[in-house]
């Protein structure tokens, strides 16, 4: 009962009673998600699902469904 009740306390605490305003319009493009991509001179602008697709890997984990490498087994000596 006491477990339940802090963490009704610390939500409530977290979401109506101290939520932050951004002090300057120099931290909305951070808060928003929008940071900048440095790439090389000469390296070429990925296509658009390309763009995608990094984007999507960092929500998906697609290791599971990856086969798994084949052990090789190493000769015995005798």
């Amino acid at each position: 009962m006491v477990v339940m009740a802090a963490i009704v306390a610390g939500s409530i605490r977290s979401f109506f009673l101290q939520p932050f305003k951004i002090p300057t319009n120099s931290m909305w493009p951070t808060y928003n998600g929008m940071t900048a991509e440095v790439r090389a001179a000469d390296e070429p602008v990925p296509s658009l699902p390309v763009r995608l697709l990094e984007k999507v890997q960092w929500t998906l984990d697609l290791r599971p469904f990856r086969p798994k490498p084949p052990v090789m087994k190493s000769a015995s000596r005798s």
